[in-house]
């Protein structure tokens, strides 16, 4: 066996380099700054505030009142001879004074589109409403085809507060001369 001349020196370099290399990867490495753990806001200082939590004020009152917004009551429908029924309602007996109606009228139709058709506000002086017939409705009820609503009516109380629905009232148009109420 015989030996190359200087092939140890290299080998020598070559592990001297591995080692250097290594040990600037692990420094490199260790000195790094590393990548934050916790989000932002957990590390974001604490600043002071000016609310004071233990305010020594209290609120008093002779006498607090609460009321229910009721529906109206009852919801009647009324046929009229060659015309869309009258939806009457009574203003709700008891609770506060209604600032005005919110009316919902939906369609089960077998041309037209099932669901909500009319969703109107109303006064407070208001307790009846009359429908309007659409094309559509017009042509369902040309053909021979019932059509019918649902309406039902929330009373509109102070503050936004708005009732449960009213009962439903049902009617339905044959021919668009029929009204009936059901």
């Amino acid at each position: 066996m015989t030996r190359r001349r200087g092939s140890r020196p290299r080998l020598r370099r070559l592990r001297a380099g591995v080692a250097v290399t290594g040990a600037l990867a692990l420094l490199v490495s260790v000195g790094a700054p590393q990548p934050p753990t916790d989000p932002p806001s957990v590390r974001a200082p604490v600043e002071a505030t000016l609310a004071e939590w233990t305010a020594g004020v209290h609120a008093r009152a002779d006498a607090l009142t609460a009321s229910t917004v009721n529906p109206p009551a009852p919801v009647e429908c009324r046929p009229r001879l060659l015309q869309r029924p009258l939806i009457v309602w009574t203003p709700p007996a008891s609770g506060p004074e209604p600032e005005g109606y919110a009316v919902e009228i939906r369609r089960r139709g077998v041309l037209s589109p099932e669901g909500l058709i009319s969703s109107e506000t109303y006064g407070p002086g208001t307790t009846q409403v009359s429908l309007s017939a659409d094309l559509l409705e017009v042509l369902e009820d040309l053909l021979g085809i019932s059509t019918r609503y649902s309406i039902t009516v929330r009373t509109l109380g102070p503050g936004q507060w708005t009732s449960e629905p009213s009962q439903t009232a049902n009617f339905s148009v044959t021919l668009g001369l029929v009204p009936s109420c059901a």
